[in-house]
């Protein structure tokens, strides 16, 4: 990876942490200012593409936005379960052995070798719910 490369790396990286998770590039186009200097949703994705390709990030799909992983070792499994407050739009990342165990067994047992799974739970955190 070039130096140029290696910085929107970098600054995608930050801002995913300084946000907690990022929406999607297109609904940041023309804020360079806090898109490292890329100048386009293609850029953005590149970049992000490369953090889940290292293992540095998650994709979210029904939130259209990407998230910084929260386990260190996430980046040789790929695995990982959201749970996404409807209300205030927050996710928390956690893991669980046995729900892995138990996906590889399905996808085994359908002839399907995963390279990665993400869960997205829906639903009020314990804030939202109780507030």
């Amino acid at each position: 990876m070039d130096r140029r490369a290696e910085a929107r790396y970098r600054a995608q990286e930050q801002r995913i942490e300084a946000f907690g998770y990022q929406c999607a590039p297109e609904d940041r186009e023309g804020d360079e200012g806090h898109n490292g200097g890329l100048r386009s949703p293609l850029q953005v994705y590149r970049a992000l593409e490369q953090l889940i390709e290292d293992g540095t990030a998650h994709k979210i799909e029904s939130l259209s936005a990407f998230a910084l992983c929260t386990r260190a070792e996430c980046g040789t499994d790929g695995h990982a379960i959201f749970a996404i407050c409807k209300k205030c739009g927050r996710a928390e990342e956690f893991h669980d052995h046995a729900l892995e165990r138990v996906l590889r067994r399905l996808a085994t047992r359908e002839g399907f070798c995963t390279k990665a799974s993400t869960i997205e739970l829906s639903g009020l955190c314990e804030t939202c719910a109780h507030g």
